[in-house]
């Protein structure tokens, strides 16, 4: 089993990020349910926002669903990729603790030019202010998955949101790919980043 985690602040950018990841085919058929495949908004954001542009949610709603930490439990030969915000990944820290091999992903908002870059999104979305200065820089660091989710600091890697913002993120993507053994298909990544940045800044740079 091995089970990668993507863990980002709201507005942060994890549902593209997680788009990105999925373009490894490993994760295509990793849920056995139609009501996935139906529900799942897939790439369809990208050109068809439907609600407000630059949000390319994989799932309509909350990212994490109790079926989902139960199916890989019960077929521990898998291999899965989950994401979540702090919120949505802590009430299924009891099986999370439990799984053999886990890696993480965090995006980090430590830097206060990530913090800037995030508080101007959110406010574009018209989510609600999250503190980000106070309590939300607190719950993306390694630290608090190693105490909580007893994660093995070993198989955390971290990304400060600003890196995976910028315009070209092949460089990243190395990085990524090296770290989850991934094969990502980087053309397509690169479509999907073009758009992701138009939709959110428009033709011009994030910073």
């Amino acid at each position: 089993m091995t089970v990668n985690i993507i863990a980002y602040p709201p507005g942060g950018g994890g549902n593209h990020l997680r788009n990105i990841v999925s373009l490894d085919e490993r994760f295509r058929d990793q849920w056995p349910w139609p009501w996935v495949i139906e529900q799942s908004v897939g790439l369809a954001p990208y050109d068809h926002p439907t609600g407000v542009p630059g949000e390319v949610h994989s799932l309509p709603g909350r990212n994490m669903h109790a079926v989902f930490t139960e199916h890989i439990t019960q077929n521990p030969l898998g291999e899965y990729l989950l994401l979540g915000h702090f919120g949505e990944l802590a009430p299924y820290a009891a099986a999370i603790r439990a799984w053999h091999h886990v890696q993480w992903l965090l995006i980090t908002i430590d830097q206060a030019i990530d913090r800037e870059l995030l508080r101007s999104r959110q406010q574009r979305l018209q989510y609600h202010p999250y503190w980000l200065d106070e309590e939300q820089i607190w719950l993306y660091r390694t630290e608090m998955y190693t105490q909580y989710f007893d994660a093995d600091a070993a198989h955390i890697y971290t990304v400060p949101l600003h890196l995976l913002w910028q315009e070209n993120i092949q460089s990243v993507l190395d990085h990524i790919e090296a770290w989850f053994d991934l094969d990502i298909d980087r053309p397509q990544a690169d479509i999907l980043h073009r758009k992701w940045r138009h939709l959110n800044f428009g033709s011009g740079p994030v910073a």
